[in-house]
């Protein structure tokens, strides 16, 4: 068995491993400073305790339009090997414990998100849970 923390872009369900996550925060609560000449879905960075932070909103890296953060809005801090980056999400469910037997590989023609950014696709009761490969959400260079 295996933890994921779920969570909401759109009306879409998605989870990222436990194990990659440091902490999730309230972006209101923080400034995030914006980069010249970025990517659109890269927001800026953010001062977490000494340490920069890119933050990466998920409706632009999904080509998804883009609203208004609000109180349910939040950054879930994933952890890399040297470093972390934000990911921010309309709303974050719970953590769900799955086994990754359930787990079933994208189909070949998937619509909408890149494949490449899918792990696996998991039946949840009757929704559907896209858990996405955070290490392809930042590839390396852009």
């Amino acid at each position: 068995m295996k933890k994921y923390i779920t969570f909401f872009v759109g009306n879409e369900l998605f989870g990222i491993d436990v194990l990659r996550v440091q902490e999730i925060n309230l972006p209101l609560e923080f400034t995030i400073t914006p980069l010249p000449k970025s990517p659109l879905f890269l927001k800026g960075i953010l001062n977490l305790r000494g340490k920069l932070v890119p933050i990466i909103d998920l409706r632009n890296r999904f080509s998804l339009d883009g609203i208004e953060w609000d109180t349910k809005t939040r950054i879930i801090i994933t952890k890399f090997p040297d470093r972390l980056i934000g990911v921010v999400v309309d709303k974050v469910s719970d953590v769900k414990e799955v086994n990754e037997e359930k787990i079933e590989p994208p189909p070949a023609t998937v619509s909408g998100i890149d494949a490449a950014y899918i792990e696996g696709i998991y039946k949840l009761e009757e929704r559907l849970v896209t858990f996405l490969n955070v290490d392809k959400i930042v590839v390396s260079g852009e």
